[in-house]
This record gives C-alpha cells, structure tokens and sequence, in this order.
C-alpha cells in the first residue's frame, strides 16, 4: 500500500509540478502516467522478490 501510495500518488503529484511548467497542455500530463505506472511496477516487483527471498531464508 505504502509502495503505490508512494508511486502512484506522491510521485505523480511531484512530476506534474515538475513537467507542467514545461508542457502547458495535456502532453505534461500523459507523460507523467507511464513514468509513475513503471516506477510503481518496478518498486513492486523488487519488493515481491525481496519477500520471497526473504520467505525461503526463514525455511
């Protein structure tokens, strides 16, 4: 929860501050999606691995 709360909520909110100055129009907008959607995926799936890594350790 905290891992897409992070990625999808917060990141995206600092990226449309960051992109929008640049891009006045829905481009700033449409970039910021695939970019939080990857980052999330990529947090989640690190987070997955490392918890199987850590579930097979501990049997």
């Amino acid at each position: 929860m905290i891992i897409i709360l992070f990625g999808i909520c917060i990141l995206r909110t600092v990226l449309l501050f960051t992109i929008m100055p640049r891009w006045h129009d829905i481009r700033g907008i449409a970039v910021t999606y695939p970019i939080t959607w990857g980052m999330t995926a990529l947090c989640m799936m690190i987070y997955h691995a490392h918890m199987e890594h850590r579930s097979e350790k501990e049997r």
